[in-house]
């Protein structure tokens, strides 16, 4: 993984710590000096902004496919191919809670501008959906289904639900009451 200048050319820095590559990276919004990264090693990595390694975060049993920091940064999420969510406390280092019924495969994660819920978009079921989490207690709050393959499951938290073409990201809604 490399940093870049966006005015300047060439990497800035480089990030060694995974071994097999590095599947996702992520800045934390409200502490921007810290860097998760996930990697097929299946480990997160945390990272200061100046490519300082600060801790590895142990616990899935295959490679780390996606990473999400919490709005202020005291948590940060990591889905892995063994089809678990972790959440991971980033000062100290630690598992905080395994999500009890995670869906398999998450590719996206976003945690809710309250930080009191995770939402994990998934592919791999017939049409994919949305599922969304109490970051408390680990269980599912709602799941939301795709129409068709084609489209990402979006909707309210109560009980609308509409779609929209093309996943490269989810996010909720500033107020936290839609995805």
């Amino acid at each position: 993984l490399e940093r870049r200048s966006i005015v300047g050319r060439g990497p800035t820095a480089r990030l060694a710590g995974h071994r097999g590559g590095n599947n996702a990276a992520m800045f934390s919004a409200t502490a921007p000096e810290l860097l998760a990264t996930g990697g097929a090693d299946k480990t997160v990595k945390l990272w200061r902004s100046e490519c300082e390694f600060v801790a590895t975060l142990r616990g899935h049993t295959d490679g780390v496919i996606q990473v999400a920091f919490d709005p202020d940064g005291t948590y940060v999420a990591s889905a892995g191919h063994d089809g678990k969510v972790k959440v991971w406390k980033t000062a100290a280092v630690s598992e905080f809670l395994v999500i009890g019924d995670s869906p398999p495969f998450p590719t996206n994660l976003a945690f809710s501008p309250d930080g009191t819920m995770l939402a994990c978009a998934v592919d791999q079921e017939p049409r994919g959906a949305t599922y969304v989490f109490n970051t408390v207690t680990g269980k599912r709050i709602r799941r939301i289904r795709r129409l068709d393959k084609n489209s990402i499951a979006v909707g309210d938290l109560q009980g609308e639900q509409f779609v929209g073409h093309g996943l490269a990201f989810i996010s909720f809604q500033e107020s936290g009451s839609a995805l």
